[in-house]
């Protein structure tokens, strides 16, 4: 084997470990307080009367909903903490 063959050749990591960490990177919320139950833009919506999408994206501009993503989460889906979306589902203005 050649010295520039060694330099390229990477440590085998096998397909089950990489899809492990994936799976670890995935799970970790970003700025999120630990413990904080999420839920998809879907399921507000559905919690906030069947609201579109757009009125979740207004009320994120309004500052009445904190967006949230998850590193590694698929096709870079924003989530909301569902404590925020039930105190505005009760028509609280002060769900932050």
């Amino acid at each position: 084997m050649s010295a520039k063959a060694a330099v390229l050749k990477r440590p085998h990591i096998s397909k089950k470990e990489e899809e492990e960490k994936t799976e670890r990177k995935r799970r970790r919320p970003i700025g999120v307080a630990t413990g904080a139950l999420l839920i998809e833009r879907t399921e507000a919506a559905k919690v906030l009367g069947n609201c579109s999408i757009s009125t979740l994206i207004r009320l994120e501009t309004a500052g009445k909903l904190t967006p949230h993503k998850l590193t590694g989460s698929p096709l870079g889906k924003t989530f909301y903490e569902h404590t925020e979306v039930v105190a505005l589902s009760k028509g609280g203005d002060d769900a932050r």
